[in-house]
């Protein structure tokens, strides 16, 4: 899978729960639940910008860096502890 949809499969997930918790925040704070007009504008635009900077980001911006180099690989996650333990 590619990179954008990745991001953007996690972004529409994040966009579905605080979505919802934004209603139930506005319902809570207002005393009854918004128009539905609110709620599908504010759904579409909050889409809109959420989801498409971040996948106009990585289209711009790809992280296939990090795959291409495999020293970080390499050695022990322990390996700290025992250059420390030798020096004392």
């Amino acid at each position: 899978m590619s990179a954008i949809f990745i991001c953007s499969l996690y972004c529409f997930n994040l966009f579905l729960y605080t979505f919802q918790l934004g209603l139930i925040i506005r319902a809570v704070s207002i005393g009854h639940p918004p128009p539905t007009n609110f709620i599908l504008v504010t759904m579409g635009s909050t889409a809109v910008l959420l989801i498409g900077w971040r996948a106009l980001f990585f289209s711009i911006f790809p992280s296939d860096k990090g795959k291409k180099n495999d020293v970080y690989k390499r050695g022990s996650p322990f390996e700290l502890f025992e250059t420390s333990q030798r020096g004392t």
